[in-house]
């Protein structure tokens, strides 16, 4: 197995602390967000590859806020899934204190994917359809109804759409990680 120092490549910084999460104007791409904290600065890229320690995930990208999205396993099932970084708040899983902060990788996830782990929208499960809602029947409104026809019904079944892309490019990634630490 490779050293955190190691999995790092050019992007280890010895100066990296705890803090809470400010967007950043600086970048010329807009893509980074700074971690003030009492001592250190954390500067991380929306959508650069992360190693971190959290309680579910080893590899995870950015998403330009607090979280980090990897691929988790749970009861046989793989999915996106966002932990956040542990800015002193009561959700913060993904560590940060020195010596267990993330390390940023030589892999940024490609301008024609977005870095969520869900799109935007909703799709009946059973026929795949755009779906959306207006608001409960019980307060004069449609409820779930398919976005192509205005159709409502009570066997709308709505789901989030998931963000494959994404998930296909970080499989890559956790693959293309495996087969090196089998060198």
């Amino acid at each position: 197995m490779q050293s955190r120092e190691s999995l790092a490549g050019d992007h280890a910084s010895p100066s990296r602390g705890t803090g809470i999460l400010e967007n950043t104007a600086p970048n010329v791409e807009g893509n980074v967000s700074t971690c003030n904290t009492n001592k250190n600065t954390m500067q991380y890229e929306k959508g650069r590859l992360y190693h971190i320690q959290s309680r579910n995930l080893d590899l995870a990208v950015f998403d330009g806020d607090r979280g980090m999205i990897g691929i988790r396993e749970k009861f046989g099932e793989r999915y996106l899934f966002t932990e956040y970084l542990d800015d002193g708040g009561p959700f913060g899983t993904v560590e940060t204190k020195p010596g267990h902060e993330p390390i940023a990788l030589d892999a940024v996830v490609p301008e024609n994917i977005p870095v969520l782990d869900r799109l935007k929208g909703s799709r009946d499960q059973l026929t795949g359809r755009a779906v959306d809602f207006d608001r409960p029947k019980t307060e004069g409104g449609r409820g779930w109804y398919f976005v192509d026809t205005g159709e409502t019904g009570d066997d709308i079944w709505p789901c989030g759409i998931a963000n494959v892309e994404l998930f296909r490019w970080l499989e890559e990634q956790e693959n293309m990680r495996d087969w090196m630490t089998r060198k």
